[in-house]
């Protein structure tokens, strides 16, 4: 179960969306959060973490950083998707139904409520909560695999 945490240094906590096992991505988490907030992004599209993976693909990012600045980008994008689910108070904000907006990408929508149904209603305990390293290996997974992707024209704006 993850950890409770202060964002900044007022008595707001927040349970974060995974457990941290390394400061790196605790501290880079709080960031994201902060950052998502203090600019305004709202609530975080999928779009953005479709090519934030593109990134770390063509980047070959997980197999050529340090695992300390694995930790900090990672738990950076967390915060910033977990930021983007709050109001300046931290408190979830009124219209987030999601983790992400799906900007009407069927093929996102129908993953997101596959990931749910198996979530609340058939992963174990055991299963329902991941670590940073979790995460990072379960990336690291994903971009190893990307090749085969289904990826319609116009998911990620080339950078």
């Amino acid at each position: 179960m993850p950890v409770p945490i202060k964002v900044n240094s007022t008595d707001v906590v927040i349970t974060p969306l995974f457990d941290m096992q390394h400061n790196e991505t605790l501290h880079s988490y709080r960031k994201g959060i902060r950052s998502q907030i203090q600019y305004e992004r709202g609530h975080y599209p999928i779009r953005e973490l479709v090519c934030f993976l593109k990134l770390t693909i063509r980047s070959n990012f997980f197999d050529r950083k340090s695992a300390a600045d694995i930790y900090r980008y990672v738990g950076f994008e967390f915060g910033c998707i977990h930021g983007g689910m709050l109001t300046p108070e931290r408190t979830l904000r009124p219209d987030v139904t999601a983790l992400v907006t799906f900007d009407d990408n069927q093929d996102a929508i129908h993953g997101y409520k596959a990931g749910r149904q198996w979530f609340f209603e058939e992963a174990d305990a055991d299963e329902r909560t991941m670590s940073d390293d979790q995460i990072i290996e379960r990336l690291r997974e994903l971009t190893t695999g990307a090749p085969t992707w289904h990826d319609p024209e116009g998911v990620c704006l080339e950078k």
